[in-house]
């Protein structure tokens, strides 16, 4: 989220200074879950850059998804650290192993159930599978 908004005020804000105080602006604005202002702050420049323009797109295609204020409130998680330490864990240790050769389809199915396993949803999808083969 912070890229966008970081180039934006990179063609807004000259000096080093000025445009990390300001990026901590929208930062505390956009955990705070108002995106609506930091779109609005941003709109009277949006013609002056490409960068300006695309932050505004982004972050009004994606206002739906970024209440952090109400995900934060609930105890979820909203960087990326979890996700990228998930598929370090998941695929890259799995999939990365001296001589393994593995084709999409056979890296796609046993993603699905390492990730039925994590989530401790063995047992539902046990049952889909059982289901399926009665089906065939």
């Amino acid at each position: 989220m912070l890229e966008y908004a970081s180039a934006a005020l990179k063609a807004l804000v000259r000096c080093d200074d000025a445009h990390k105080a300001r990026l901590a602006e929208v930062k505390a604005r956009l955990l705070d879950g108002n995106v609506a202002r930091v779109i609005a702050d941003l709109r009277p420049h949006r013609d002056r850059n490409k960068d300006v323009a695309k932050c505004i797109d982004y972050f009004e295609a994606n206002k739906e998804r970024m209440r952090y204020d109400e995900y934060r409130a609930r105890g979820m998680q909203i960087g990326s650290g979890q996700i990228e330490s998930c598929c370090k864990q998941m695929v890259a240790t799995r999939f990365k192993r001296s001589g393994c050769r593995w084709s999409v389809q056979g890296a796609n199915a046993l993603l699905a159930l390492k990730s039925c396993w994590k989530n401790l949803r063995w047992e539902q999808f046990a049952l889909w599978k059982a289901q399926r083969i009665v089906a065939a």
